[in-house]
């Protein structure tokens, strides 16, 4: 090699990364190794890097065999030169580690979630106490999941869920991901609505503010599950009268005008944001009648009654439900338990009304 420059002699061991070389012709004459070649994951060693006359930068290294320096020593590419975990400087590693999330991170926004799961396992490798490098891998589980589910993804998934929350109590996202799991999880049978709502509740302690936990909560409340009326934080604790106003008021509008589906879709909204709202669970209760959805209207006009037992509106719902489901009966108690009560005369009218189709009926 002629005209070499910027000698920066580093003496530092690799793992060799590239191809197989061929014999290499530029060792040292006197070297007794002449003629050496490079294997995948052989160790060599970096006695210089330089910058020849074309401006190229080659490597001059020497070849570990068995633990043991030998000899054999020659230019090569630096391309193919790995460091090995634990010979990295502080700054080095920190870079790894950067450059291994970006990567990762590059996979999971262009939803390539295969490649990206296994580029974040490369970067947990490189980084294991990095939170959100678990947090993302269990995304990349939920969304592959939902590609082709198998009890490995969910597996996999809720233990790196586990792990983000284990590693940042205080981060929200990785309780969001765990009751993500959780779900999954416990609809193919592998865990429990409780310790499902025990995750969701422990997540919205962290952020009250998360839409993601808040809707979990009312999917567990649409499911009809018993809920835990002790764990906190409670449903009166999380109600937001002020961020449930705006979809009450657009669900109203949609009623209005007959559109019962999205009426409805709204009332959910609201219900996330406040579930101790007794005229929202009737409201939707009524859309749900209006769409034959008897079962569901039952279950919101129960809801309904809970919160206020003594509301004649939402006997009215009730019965309403009923009828629709052809328990007749069932119906005329519910309409005569709301007459009992005191309600507006619009209410009144409504229950005498239903119980005139209640006759026919019969």
């Amino acid at each position: 090699m002629a005209s070499l420059e910027e000698a920066t002699h580093q003496r530092r061991v690799f793992a060799w990364q590239g191809a197989d070389t061929e014999p290499l012709t530029g060792t040292e004459a006197d070297s007794p190794g002449a003629g050496w070649t490079i294997s995948r994951d052989d160790v060599v060693v970096l006695i210089e890097q330089l910058r020849n006359a074309a401006g190229a930068v080659v490597a001059f290294v020497e070849l570990q065999v068995d633990g043991k320096r030998t000899t054999h020593r020659g230019w090569v590419d630096p391309a193919s030169l790995k460091r090995r975990p634990g010979d990295e400087t502080e700054d080095e590693l920190a870079l790894r580690r950067e450059q291994l999330a970006d990567i990762a991170g590059e996979h999971l926004a262009g939803r390539a979630y295969a490649e990206a799961y296994h580029a974040f396992g490369d970067a947990i490798a490189a980084d294991p106490a990095n939170h959100r490098l678990y947090g993302d891998r269990a995304l990349c589980c939920a969304r592959l999941h939902k590609e082709t589910p198998s009890p490995e993804l969910r597996a996999a998934g809720l233990k790196d869920a586990e792990t983000c929350v284990e590693l940042k109590p205080t981060f929200v996202r990785g309780h969001e991901r765990l009751v993500t799991m959780l779900a999954l999880c416990t609809e193919a049978g592998e865990t429990d609505h409780k310790t499902l709502e025990a995750a969701v509740r422990r997540g919205l302690s962290v952020d009250a503010a998360s839409v993601s936990l808040r809707r979990a909560l009312q999917e567990l409340r649409d499911a009809g599950v018993s809920l835990d009326t002790t764990l906190a934080p409670t449903d009166s604790e999380l109600a937001d009268a002020a961020k449930a106003a705006a979809p009450k008021t657009r669900g109203a509008e949609l009623f209005a005008r007959g559109d019962m589906e999205n009426a409805a879709v709204k009332y959910r909204a609201a219900l996330a944001w406040d579930a101790t709202d007794p005229r929202i669970w009737a409201n939707r209760a009524a859309c749900f009648s209006r769409r034959g959805r008897f079962d569901d209207a039952l279950r919101d006009a129960e809801y309904a009654i809970r919160l206020k037992p003594r509301w004649a509106r939402a006997r009215y719902r009730l019965a309403e439900a009923r009828l629709g489901q052809g328990r007749v009966g069932d119906a005329l108690e519910a309409c005569d338990a709301g007459l009992r009560l005191d309600g507006d005369e619009k209410t009144r009218g409504d229950l005498l009304a239903l119980m005139e189709r209640c006759a026919v009926v019969e």
